[in-house]
């Protein structure tokens, strides 16, 4: 494939060319990598699966296995194929391909792991790397600078679990191979390994060291975020009532945390149900001050917290009346994708839906008008019961 690249990239399809750039890159700076065959890639979200596909492929190359017979046509890994040192060591930097690293943090964070043998992980803070990019990544860049530096520091010192969220993160190898891997049927695999790591005796660290912080890049759509929600509120109910939190065993702070969290998404998948209600049987005036109340306290509340913290915090991450306004109307629009992740994690106790959901990293795309209108093309497409609602709106406003 790399071959056909070089000599005619036009014979290869848009999937093929990327995955040649990506293999040339490795090669040209010296990469290790892996690639995992296509088909049976178990859970609705690979990204476990494939980072266990990885794990367990270095652990039989640890035990003297030989690559050849591994990936070979009768081997446990056949069809899949590697390149370089793929043996994952004891201490795991897990990043996400957007991600930039200031490589100090590393001389900063793995001694940890040599004081405390029950640290199981430390996630690190980050800060937005395109936080200037439109009005919208303006507001999830704040939005992601809040959660990192203001939010979960906060809940780490109040004495709940320290969030996992998937990248710039270290883990402890042993650790999670004794926990069992990554869960491959659970679509949140970070929050729900973070809540098994405390099940089982473990914890974690945040570090927050200024100057050598992660960068990210955060949603510039609204779109490309209200995916990022569906799959959220899917991953929730899994951990509620699949398992994740175990009566008895789960810290009590813990399962207060995330039941919390639970309502609160209940709250924003009812809001939908509830003004069609309130729009048809109900008292429109009652709904329009219930909806005004609501979003003035999303507003002014974070924006006077913004004014005060103004002077301790750089203006990336300090609220500010712009991007909350754009978080809260946002939020009102992300009703409809938790009511839709809600509704396919019940429907899938009738009758299995085998679906994956689309990975969530940001790609880079143009500011052009007609990449906006694929952009909400797609997510028509995608989201069949919105012309109803758009309908049944206008109906209402006419």
């Amino acid at each position: 494939m790399v071959r056909a690249f070089i000599e005619n990239p036009l014979l290869l399809a848009d999937n093929e060319v990327k995955a040649a750039q990506r293999i040339r890159f490795y090669r040209n700076n010296d990469i290790s990598f892996v690639a995992r065959p296509a088909k049976n890639r178990p859970g609705l979200f690979k990204k476990s699966s494939n980072l266990n596909y990885t794990l367990k492929l270095g652990e039989e190359l640890l035990m003297g296995g030989s690559l050849e017979k591994i990936i070979g046509e009768d081997g446990l890994f056949s069809e899949g194929y590697a390149e370089g040192d793929i043996i994952t060591h004891e201490i795991i930097l897990l990043l996400d391909k957007d991600l930039g690293v200031n490589e100090k943090i590393i001389e900063a964070i793995v001694p940890e792991f040599t004081i405390e043998d029950k640290l199981a992980y430390v996630q690190c803070a980050t800060n937005a790397a395109n936080i200037y990019d439109n009005y919208y990544s303006y507001a999830t860049g704040h939005n992601v600078n809040n959660l990192f530096h203001n939010i979960w520091p906060c809940k780490a010192l109040q004495g709940f679990f320290v969030p996992l969220v998937g990248h710039n993160v270290f883990l402890r190898k042993e650790i999670l191979i004794k926990s069992g891997y990554w869960s491959e049927d659970k679509v949140s695999e970070d929050f729900d390994k973070a809540i098994c790591f405390y099940n089982l005796g473990y914890h974690g660290k945040y570090a927050q060291l200024k100057g050598l912080e992660f960068t990210e890049y955060v949603s510039r759509t609204f779109t490309e975020e209200t995916g990022k929600q569906h799959r959220y509120a899917y991953g929730l109910f899994e951990m509620i009532f699949d398992g994740t939190i175990v009566p008895k065993k789960s810290r009590k702070c813990d399962t207060f945390y995330m039941w919390v969290y639970f309502f609160s998404v209940i709250n924003e998948a009812l809001l939908l149900p509830t003004v069609f209600i309130e729009c048809y049987f109900g008292n429109i005036h009652f709904l329009w001050a219930g909806f005004l109340f609501c979003n003035m306290c999303f507003i002014l509340f974070p924006s006077i917290r913004g004014i005060l913290m103004h002077r301790y915090q750089p203006k990336e991450h300090s609220e500010k009346i712009i991007h909350t306004t754009i978080i809260a109307l946002s939020f009102v629009g992300h009703s409809f994708s938790m009511l839709s992740g809600m509704c396919r994690y019940l429907a899938n106790k009738v009758k299995s839906n085998k679906k994956p959901f689309k990975s969530t990293s940001v790609d880079k795309y143009e500011d052009r008008f007609s990449d906006g209108v694929k952009s909400v093309g797609e997510f028509v497409i995608n989201n069949k019961w919105f012309i109803m609602i758009v309908i049944l709106c206008l109906d209402r406003g006419i």
